[in-house]
């Protein structure tokens, strides 16, 4: 692992308001690239390449360096819960987005793999899949500030090492008498 992508062990977990901006920007570039997908004149196919390439960028970073594009931006990561390191690929887009989505998304709709292939799924979550949705992001408010999914995959999410010291001097500025 690269000294540029090592967070020490006692790294300061993220904000909530950190995970919650990081999580809006993600949302927001993957509905800009995934419009073109939703087009009912591009070809089928076209849509699932579109879609993939959307999954193998936001993959790529968070495997390589445990962020997405809005973690990025918020100068946060994803790091293993025990040691503080990097994930391997397995716990990071399997575990942590993969399998929860997928049982959201079946336990919402059972024909949704059937209807993403024909385009018909709808984007919306009710029902058990929103009770399940609701349980994930609502575990953050422990004092670990972790989602369900983070403990399914044995990650935690912190600050990067610059955004910490920033704070620090903020707060050190704050303190110093004026």
């Amino acid at each position: 692992m690269s000294a540029a992508h090592e967070e020490p062990r006692h790294a300061l977990v993220a904000d909530r308001g950190d995970r919650l901006q990081a999580a809006l920007i993600d949302l927001i570039c993957v509905w800009m690239l995934l419009i073109p997908a939703s087009s009912t004149v591009l070809p089928p196919w076209l849509a699932l390449v579109d879609v993939a390439i959307v999954a193998w960028v936001q993959g790529y970073l968070l495997v390589t360096r445990g962020q997405t594009i809005g973690k990025s931006l918020c100068d946060v990561r994803i790091v293993s819960a025990e040691g503080g390191g990097r994930v391997g690929f397995v716990s990071v887009v399997v575990q942590r987005f993969v399998a929860p989505l997928g049982i959201i998304a079946l336990a919402q709709q059972p024909d949704a793999l059937v209807r993403i292939a024909d385009r018909r799924l709808d984007f919306h979550v009710g029902g058990l899949g929103a009770v399940l949705l609701l349980l994930d992001l609502l575990a953050i408010f422990g004092p670990d500030r972790r989602c369900l999914h983070d403990y399914l995959a044995g990650t935690k999410v912190v600050r990067c090492a610059k955004k910490t010291a920033r704070k620090s001097e903020r707060a050190a500025e704050r303190a110093a008498p004026g």
